[in-house]
């Protein structure tokens, strides 16, 4: 499956799941206090993502991107259908979304992307601490 830009952007559902490496999530932990990159996965794919979800961990830590939170899970996420890939500023703004289309192709985002919108997310509020 290939990953489409979906065009309807608002604000992050409330959830609450376990990220592929264990961690139990719940997004009002974090909402108002951090940016979030949200990655939905198909169960069959968890091992493929939990690769995924480890560099980009790791590419966000190289770069510095200390104030995002990262969750790659295969649990439900209200209004969310896997596999599906969001950006989401501090207070729940969806900046970014992808969703899967038919056709062949990875449904796991480039990591360069979900980088850039984080970028994107820290930038828009300058009188913000970083």
């Amino acid at each position: 499956m290939t990953m489409q830009h979906e065009a309807r952007l608002g604000y992050v559902p409330q959830f609450d799941v376990t990220a592929l490496d264990g961690r139990h999530m719940r997004y009002d932990e974090i909402w108002q206090r951090r940016n979030l990159i949200l990655v939905v996965v198909e169960p069959q794919e968890r091992e493929a993502a939990a690769r995924y979800a480890s560099q980009l961990e790791a590419h966000l830590d190289k770069i510095e991107h200390e104030d995002t939170t990262v969750v790659v899970t295969a649990d439900a996420v209200p209004g969310l259908s896997a596999p599906a890939a969001l950006v989401a500023d501090r207070w729940g703004e969806i900046l970014h979304i992808e969703t899967a289309s038919s056709g062949p192709g990875s449904s796991i985002p480039d990591i360069e992307e979900l980088s850039a919108w984080v970028h994107f997310a820290e930038i828009q509020c300058p009188e913000c601490p970083p």
